[in-house]
């Protein structure tokens, strides 16, 4: 998050951001946790890369900035992830025994991904900025794991064609009222 708030303020600055409107997805890499640290130290306290006050708060201010040059904001929730593939990928390699009491239970992986999502809409709805439900798109087939690649993380072929019509959903309303 940190890294494209840097990104985007450069270019702001720089006067090199011309465009109406820009789509933003954050939250997938910032909810991630240094799982060899985690590993090593299980009864330690571990915080994801961007904890989740300084991620709402970096958020917030983009869409500030970009607003303010005029620019709409849009931005979509995350896909959801595969917690068994995402452990057993992040883990290759590690203590899986500690990293499992660190975190409780696998499904831990998804809560922990899914409240950066929920971040995500809330902020939209709070800065009245459109948002791509890419999370729920996903969440309508009855087995999302088919739409995630081996590690458990990233859409795959199929995962991005969903993407794609969601984001074509979106444009097509959206161009429709304009």
């Amino acid at each position: 998050m940190t890294k494209g708030y840097s990104l985007i303020t450069q270019r702001i600055n720089n006067n090199t951001l011309s465009c109406d409107t820009i789509i933003m997805n954050f939250g997938g890499n910032d909810c991630d946790y240094n799982w060899k640290a985690v590993s090593e130290a299980p009864d330690d306290i571990h915080l994801p890369t961007t904890p989740i006050d300084v991620f709402s708060d970096t958020y917030r201010m983009i869409i500030s900035q970009l607003k303010e040059k005029g620019i709409c904001p849009v931005v979509t929730t995350l896909p959801p992830l595969e917690p068994q593939r995402f452990f057993d990928w992040f883990c290759s390699g590690l203590d899986k025994a500690a990293v499992l009491k660190w975190l409780g239970s696998i499904n831990a992986i998804y809560r922990a991904q899914e409240n950066y999502s929920r971040v995500v809409e809330k902020i939209a709805h709070e800065t009245n900025v459109p948002i791509i439900d890419i999370r729920g798109a996903f969440l309508q087939h009855a087995r999302i794991e088919s739409f995630i690649c081996d590690d458990g993380a990233h859409p795959n072929t199929e995962g991005q064609k969903i993407i794609t019509e969601t984001l074509m959903e979106f444009a097509d309303k959206q161009f429709a009222t304009a």
